[in-house]
């Protein structure tokens, strides 16, 4: 928390507050946009291998390739799981593989703007699993930007299905 009336004295600590506040307000805005970034990177990646290699070796390399990027942030807060947590992770790979494999599949027979829709659905997921599991619920603004992404996303699918339609 930003102590104002620091901010206002000309001291050099005060400088320093000043010029790092809009670095760490840009830093902040930039990760939601560089998640968003390399997610597409991802599936359009994924889109591409699809179509010449075989499922297992792209669930591997993407699965590599999140491995190292998230591993960049494990000695800021790294805890170190328990035994209790070995089925629940062991689950989640699982799943995760599986879930990656289908998406893989869907590639191979559809085009990335067709799968759009589906991807955005796991907004919709989210909210229930946050609300189911933990009680948590979403506030208005997320409610109105889930609306405005998952809608764009059955809008572009539904274009593109009557283009083909009509081709």
């Amino acid at each position: 928390i930003v102590d104002f009336d620091e901010l206002s004295n000309s001291s050099r600590s005060a400088r320093r507050m000043t010029c790092s506040l809009p670095l760490a307000s840009l830093s902040v805005m930039l990760l939601p946009l560089s998640a968003a970034v390399a997610f597409s990177l991802t599936m359009l990646l994924g889109r591409k291998l699809a179509l010449t290699d075989n499922s297992t070796s792209i669930v591997f390399y993407t699965s590599l390739g999140g491995v190292l990027a998230s591993g960049v942030l494990v000695p800021l807060d790294w805890t170190p799981p328990t035994l209790d947590h070995l089925p629940w992770l062991v689950l989640i790979g699982l799943l995760g593989g599986f879930g990656q494999m289908l998406i893989i599949q869907a590639f191979r027979h559809a085009e990335a703007s067709m799968l759009a829709p589906f991807e955005y659905s796991s907004i919709i997921w989210a909210i229930l699993f946050g609300y189911l599991f933990w009680s948590e619920v979403p506030d208005e603004m997320t409610l109105v930007g889930a609306t405005i992404v998952v809608g764009a996303g059955v809008y572009i699918a539904h274009r593109e299905a009557r283009a083909h339609r009509t081709v």
